[in-house]
């Protein structure tokens, strides 16, 4: 039994039994929410950030669109690993296809590994910026 699991010419499907199947479903109906409302969260930071800028000089604006770009394409490509993830997973599911299934749980390696950069990068920003605020007092 582990050898078939580990055997990487397993070529009969996939071995997913009914309880592990529903599970999965769940995931796929949960991953395309969750990257709908990014999308939808990103629009409104987005509006948000704009809004700041709006009275601004011209180098006010330039930088506030550029922020809310950026913060979009971050948002987006979140939403892009989600989405494939839940797409191939379902077809890996419905056509019992291991490639399929393969990209779908690489696509949320890629995800969680976004994911993770962004806390640390906001975790990092927010040390810094604690670090001036007190140092400036």
């Amino acid at each position: 039994m582990e050898n078939e699991i580990l055997d990487d010419h397993h070529t009969d499907g996939i071995a997913v039994n009914y309880d592990l199947r529903k599970v999965l479903f769940k995931l796929i109906n949960n991953s395309k929410f969750l990257g709908i409302t990014y999308l939808f969260v990103a629009s409104i930071y987005a509006i948000l950030l704009l809004k700041q800028f709006v009275n601004s000089d011209f180098l006010g604006i330039f930088i506030g669109v550029m922020l809310a770009i950026l913060l979009f394409l971050l948002y987006y490509v979140l939403f892009h690993f989600l989405n494939t993830a839940a797409n191939k997973m379902k077809v890996a599911l419905e056509n019992e296809e291991q490639k399929d299934l393969d990209t779908a749980l690489n696509n949320l390696r890629l995800y969680y590994k976004m994911k993770g950069i962004i806390i640390i990068s906001i975790l990092s920003l927010l040390v810094v910026v604690f670090a001036i605020f007190l140092f400036n007092n």
